[in-house]
């Protein structure tokens, strides 16, 4: 995250990110406080975010596939005891 929000880019992905920036009214002072908030984020933030909200039982995995290949990931899916639902 640090790494997207501290790296320098070329002049026109600059231009490109300010106009962004400006379009949905994120100002320099915003972005500054976004910045050191994320850097504010401790050890114990982490682990009660992890305990709270990356729950196996309450995970999901989705399959994006061709007709061709879904008898494989339909095969995949009963190995891991998977449900399928075709949307």
């Amino acid at each position: 995250v640090m790494g997207s929000l501290d790296k320098p880019g070329s002049p026109a992905g600059e231009a490109k990110q300010h106009f962004h920036n400006r379009l949905a009214g994120r100002s320099h002072e915003q972005r500054q406080i976004f910045r050191q908030q994320i850097l504010n984020v401790s050890l114990d933030d982490l682990q009660r975010v992890t305990h709270t909200y990356l729950q196996p039982e309450r995970a999901s995995t989705a399959v994006i596939t061709s007709s061709s290949a879904q008898s494989t990931a339909n095969t995949l899916a009963e190995e891991l005891k998977l449900s399928v639902r075709e949307l």
